[in-house]
């Protein structure tokens, strides 16, 4: 794996493109790219206002390089309007997918064949001709003779997922891309762009070392010292505001609470106000996690009977060892 110190400066840096340009030579090149679509993250180009969705205030997204801009979570056309802000009708986006991305590279490198794998459009293979694959995670086809350079993109979009496992994630995904090209002593290259060249980042240094079960050993490690799952179980409530602070209420007064057998965690907002959630886990100071796990998923389905008896018509999501327990 190569480090380029202007790789947080630019999504393709000059080393990646010179990469690219000398796998080019020799064989096949893959490039890999976190997302589906065209341009993400659009805001207002002239103040940087963020574009939202009249319906559901959600991203605002274009799907394609000739679709209109749509709403990321629920599909709804947004028009083409002057910016509340400064009255700007110019958007720029803050990240590219796949579609982007082969176009641009497409015209930096005229006359090459550049080929797209992703969900619903999988390439098998391909052959060890000159060409370049911009192929979405999961979806890299197997190269004859492997690839001669490999790019990862846009790393941080793969590290800023919200979720414990984000950075194993994140490896497991660079990993398998790496593992499709070509070793060193046959001039093989991977290059990954898009994460702080000076930060000492674990998911980073495990790829640069080849060592998943470094990252893996660091992270069991911090999740024991945090009492985090799999040392810890936990589940996770969220639903309407007023229902889960009244069960977190109920929850708090429980013997297995006051005995410090559990511990409620929140309630904590979400969204803008129309949700929140809590946290049950089994408490750090308890030496027989066995027995406090057993009271958690007792305490969960004694809930869950009660509200069913009750026929309550909120509707709470109970989720055991959630990897996301962040607002």
């Amino acid at each position: 794996a190569s480090r380029d110190p202007a790789a947080s400066a630019a999504r393709i840096p000059s080393l990646a493109w010179r990469a690219i340009t000398q796998g080019l030579t020799c064989g096949p090149v893959l490039v890999q790219v976190p997302r589906l679509g065209y341009a993400f993250g659009l805001s207002c180009a002239q103040c940087r206002h963020r574009v939202v969705c009249p319906q559901c205030h959600g991203p605002v997204h274009y799907p394609d390089d000739d679709q209109g801009a749509k709403c990321q979570w629920c599909a709804h056309p947004v028009p083409e309007e002057p910016c509340p802000q400064c009255g700007s009708h110019t958007r720029r986006s803050g990240t590219s997918g796949e579609r982007r991305t082969a176009y641009e590279i497409g015209r930096a490198f005229p006359g090459t064949t550049v080929l797209s794998s992703k969900s619903g459009n999988v390439l098998d293979r391909v052959s060890s001709a000159p060409s370049i694959v911009v192929a979405t995670p999961g979806a890299e086809p197997l190269a004859q003779g492997g690839f001669a350079t490999t790019i990862l993109l846009d790393g941080w979009a793969l590290l800023d997922k919200a979720g414990l496992d984000s950075s194993i994630e994140a490896l497991r995904r660079w990993a398998a891309a790496a593992a499709l090209t070509r070793s060193a002593q046959a001039d093989g290259r991977v290059v990954l762009v898009g994460v702080p060249a000076h930060a000492g980042i674990r998911s980073v240094e495990a790829l640069v070392r080849w060592d998943p079960q470094w990252l893996l050993d660091a992270e069991l490690a911090e999740r024991r010292a945090l009492m985090l799952p799999p040392y810890a179980r936990m589940v996770r409530i969220s639903g309407p505001v007023e229902p889960v602070r009244d069960l977190a209420a109920q929850f708090a007064a429980v013997d297995a609470i006051s005995q410090g057998v559990l511990e409620v965690v929140g309630p904590g907002a979400r969204g803008a106000g129309e949700s929140t959630q809590f946290l049950v886990r089994t408490g750090a100071s308890i030496f027989d996690q066995t027995a406090a796990e057993t009271a958690l998923l007792r305490l969960v389905a004694a809930s869950r009977a009660r509200r069913s008896a009750r026929k309550d018509p909120e509707r709470l999501t109970m989720r055991v060892d959630p990897i996301e327990i962040g607002p």
